[in-house]
């Protein structure tokens, strides 16, 4: 974790170092911090806070790399598909770090662009690898089905689950790049139009989640009432945490209920943030960005070191009879 986190801030200073203004980067660096520093984002952030943050989103990645190479048999991971798309979780924790250490880098050089705007873009966007995860991981559990399962259990087609979420997911997050990289240019006309890019993206975001949501709760609805022989199938080894053993597929399937319902709030919580604009209560006061954003996706990202989402893949239900319930 330390080396990742020294990599990182080494990454961090040759950028910063080389780009935009060096000279004035050599002056900021030369200016004490006092009282009257102006910060580019209006106030100035905890250093401890963002320390805190970097070290727990540095954490999580490196027990699940421990727990992939550690505690998954290799027939196991081979048996459930080598899920590459699992990769996506690692590289949005690490991801995060980087945004929490950019916000460390952010206090020592407060009148920096380009650490201001790269720490908000990383922090942002981020959590839309997490998103990508949700999507993929709940198609893979439908291809554990039967087809004719998936399809009555779904209201569009199994098929097009992971690229109508995820391409959306894709198409927003360059949106709210952008949005989010004009609101640092200076006149206020352009970081007002920066500002409604980025609340547009994001409100299309949370629309997508919330018809997720939406599509989880009728597969579990029509599969509770169709098929209920799959819906109580479990012929997995009794449940543990950390375990190498097969599990069945429904306390995946809750745990991603859970981190969407969480990624919808996050979004419900920055389309707030934004329609508030630069100077809002919310954009103004860092405590709502670990409450709100930081704390309660890390948690929810950080359950899968506790469950291995892919041991669920191995399991096939489809195996069983089936007796459609009309």
């Amino acid at each position: 974790m330390y080396c990742t986190l020294k990599t990182s801030l080494i990454l961090i200073f040759l950028v910063t170092s080389t780009a935009g203004k060096p000279s004035e980067m050599r002056l900021e660096n030369s200016l004490p911090r006092t009282a009257d520093t102006q910060y580019l984002g209006g106030y100035k952030p905890s250093q401890t806070l963002a320390v805190i943050a970097a070290l727990l989103w540095a954490l999580s990645p490196h027990f699940y790399i421990f727990l992939a190479l550690g505690l998954i048999r290799c027939s196991d991971w081979w048996r459930c598909g080598r899920p590459k798309f699992m990769m996506s979780l690692i590289m949005g924790m690490y991801a995060c770090c980087t945004g929490y250490t950019l916000r460390t880098l952010y206090i020592r050089f407060p009148q920096s662009e380009v650490i201001f705007v790269a720490m908000n873009e990383v922090i942002l966007l981020a959590p839309c690898l997490f998103y990508i995860v949700t999507y993929v991981l709940f198609s893979r559990i439908l291809s554990t089905f039967d087809l004719e399962v998936a399809q009555r259990c779904l209201p569009i087609r199994p098929s097009r689950i992971t690229p109508i979420f995820v391409g959306t997911t894709l198409l927003f997050a360059v949106g709210e790049a952008v949005g989010v990289a004009l609101t640092a240019v200076s006149g206020s006309t352009v970081q007002n139009v920066g500002n409604k890019v980025a609340l547009l993206s994001i409100g299309f975001q949370f629309f997508f989640v919330e018809l997720f949501m939406l599509v989880l709760f009728i597969f579990r609805r029509r599969m509770r009432r169709e098929f209920p022989e799959l819906w109580h199938y479990n012929d997995a080894p009794r449940f543990t945490f950390w375990g190498r053993t097969p599990i069945a597929w429904k306390p995946v399937f809750y745990i991603l209920a859970i981190t969407s319902t969480v990624l919808l709030a996050r979004s419900v919580y920055r389309i707030v943030e934004f329609s508030l604009g630069q100077d809002g209560y919310l954009m103004q006061h860092e405590v709502f960005l670990y409450a709100c954003d930081a704390l309660p996706v890390w948690l929810a990202m950080s359950v899968y070191c506790f469950v291995w989402p892919t041991r669920a893949l191995g399991s096939r239900p489809s195996q069983i009879p089936l007796v459609h319930h009309a």
